[in-house]
């Protein structure tokens, strides 16, 4: 069976420009034409001037966002970047008791002097 979505204001369009298309419409213009709280008064009157500036109807500041929804913030990118740090975990602790220990190292020729005397022997009677 077809899954069936709320359109909304795209309705007019009609079986034109696509479902997706009509979709991702519908999400937009829902956005834009919502209600929406005044970063500054905290008052639910801010309209759209023109795309990305908006306007608050009880305080009548004028502030910039986004160009189809309001999102914005008071604080700069400085005051943004302490929060993250604060939110950092802080450093891990290592353990002092822990040593390293450092691998020994194993020769390959531990064989007697008697065994390797004669390996030199047998090498010099084949050359």
């Amino acid at each position: 069976m077809a899954k069936k979505t709320n359109l909304g204001s795209t309705k007019r369009f009609g079986v034109r420009y696509g479902r997706r298309n009509r979709e991702k419409v519908a999400i937009i213009e829902k956005e834009h034409r919502g209600k929406r709280k005044c970063p500054f008064c905290n008052y639910i009157q801010v309209i759209r001037l023109s795309k990305g500036i908006w306007q608050c109807g009880k305080c009548n500041v004028k502030f910039t966002g986004k160009a189809y929804t309001l999102e914005t913030s008071k604080k700069g990118v400085k005051e943004l970047a302490k929060e993250e740090i604060k939110e950092l975990p802080e450093e891990i602790e290592e353990p002092e008791d822990i040593e390293e220990e450092e691998p020994e190292a194993v020769e390959e020729d531990e064989a007697p002097e008697e065994e390797r005397k004669d390996v030199l022997s047998d090498d010099a009677e084949v050359a």
